[in-house]
């Protein structure tokens, strides 16, 4: 394999998973940690990537955003994983908060049987949790398109009256400087007083967002307990430092 390939395969890795350590890269290319590490170097320099500790994700304008459709599919068993674990810390009859967005819908099938009340603003929930017949509360306002999440002032006049057991909360983006982010500064609005009126908030994000940082931070990595999995045993270290992460 010539440098260009290598190099190719790095890119297609990261268009994939969104982020990779040094160690997936080297096992995935099968390569030498010092032939990544020159790929990297120059990847960057070309600005097609950006470097972190141990790793290296996509360079990607801090405002993009998939749409709802596209997040769908991606990773699914993994979110599916992380969102079963995120269930079993929901006690009988609590009230809760579940944010819009592709991973965390994969937490109401298993909360059908818990009593549980549920606020949200993903307009894609609600034919599932009708379905269900889970007791729901629809946040009113704008709706944003490409995520179907309910937005602006009047979602967020309305969310201030309301108090939470646990909020579970998407995340574009979280890395040990940044914390958690997101692309669209009305969506971190919710999402960082989701966490302020929640005795527990939950952070579910699966290993692609991982180093990953966005426009809009909604939260440090303490400020939540972080539910994800697919990292290395290093990667998992680090953020442990910070905040409890639940390891699906």
């Amino acid at each position: 394999m010539n440098f260009t390939e290598r190099q190719q395969q790095i890119l297609a890795y990261l268009r994939q998973y969104g982020s990779a350590s040094l160690q997936q890269l080297i096992e995935f290319t099968n390569s030498s940690e010092s032939s990544i590490r020159r790929d990297l170097t120059e990847l960057d320099k070309q600005q097609l990537i950006d470097r972190f500790h141990g790793g290296a994700t996509l360079n990607q304008p801090l405002l993009s955003e998939k749409s709802l459709l596209e997040k769908s599919d991606e990773s699914l068993t993994e979110k599916q994983e992380i969102m079963k674990l995120a269930a079993q810390h929901i006690r009988y009859g609590e009230c809760i908060y579940l944010d819009a967005g592709s991973t965390i819908i994969h937490l109401i099938p298993h909360i059908v049987n818990k009593n549980v009340t549920v606020v949200t603003n993903g307009l894609m929930h609600v034919p599932l949790l009708m379905e269900q017949n889970i007791e729901t509360v629809i946040i009113g306002g704008k709706v944003k398109a490409k995520t179907q999440a309910v937005i602006g002032a009047k979602a967020i006049t309305q969310f201030q009256q309301y108090y939470f057991d646990r909020a579970f909360i998407g995340a574009n983006g979280f890395s040990e400087l940044q914390g958690y982010t997101t692309a669209d500064f009305e969506e971190a609005t919710l999402k960082q007083l989701a966490i302020k009126q929640s005795k527990q908030a939950y952070i579910v994000a699966d290993h692609s967002k991982f180093g990953l940082s966005q426009f809009a931070k909604f939260g440090d990595l303490e400020d939540a307990i972080l539910i994800t999995s697919g990292l290395t045993d290093a990667q998992y270290e680090q953020l442990e430092k910070r905040t409890e992460v639940l390891r699906a």
